[in-house]
């Protein structure tokens, strides 16, 4: 009797969760034409996660929608770190992609200053690095633009951070133009890096 209770609890939090990536996915469909449908999709996602990484990524979209699109101050850190915690090895590209972007937002959010100081430029990289080294390819070459822009974003810091660079700002970016299907991002970012280094 003991064993078919708990078998009967994990099937209704399968379908649970179901039911509210269902709903999320729904919700965030319709998310242009409904101001409320954003919250509505993150709260359903969130949900569902679970340590799922595909809702985790669905939920990280509709996140950086809101972020983005909705102009919204929402404090994503403590959801970025419970993401980083769930691998030490072998991290799917699907939650390396999903960090990288939600590490870039959250350092936009707190100025280059403060996005130093938290560490985040090289977080952002790791992550790039990671996709780039494992599937060049991965989301439309994502991590090609991510390290290009990242190395033209990030100052150099004598014995702090090094690593950033624009000729290979330039490397990157001009790979990905060669590389991506959609290439309009990276035309900005391109003349960008080739100002800087004219000057």
């Amino acid at each position: 009797m003991h064993v078919f209770l708990i078998a009967l609890s994990i099937i209704s939090a399968i379908a649970d969760a179901d039911l509210y990536e269902s709903n999320g996915d729904y919700y965030f469909s319709i998310r242009e034409s409904d101001s409320t449908a954003i919250e509505n999709a993150i709260l359903n996602y969130t949900l569902a996660a679970n340590e799922d990484i595909n809702i985790i990524y669905k939920l990280a979209d509709a996140i950086d929608y809101k972020i983005v699109s909705v102009n919204s101050e929402l404090n994503i850190k403590p959801f970025i770190d419970s993401l980083e915690g769930l691998y030490e090895n072998d991290m799917p590209l699907s939650l390396a992609y999903t960090l990288m972007l939600l590490w870039g937002r959250y350092g936009e959010s707190c100025g280059i200053t403060a996005a130093i100081r938290y560490n985040i430029p090289n977080k952002i990289r790791n992550h790039a690095l990671y996709i780039y080294e494992n599937e060049k390819n991965y989301h439309d070459y994502a991590a090609l633009l991510a390290l290009g822009r990242l190395h033209y974003m990030t100052p150099n810091i004598p014995f702090l951070l090094t690593w950033p660079s624009l000729d290979k700002s330039l490397y990157f970016l001009e790979m990905f133009m060669d590389s991506a299907a959609d290439t309009t991002p990276a035309i900005e970012y391109i003349s960008d890096t080739k100002e800087k280094l004219e000057h």
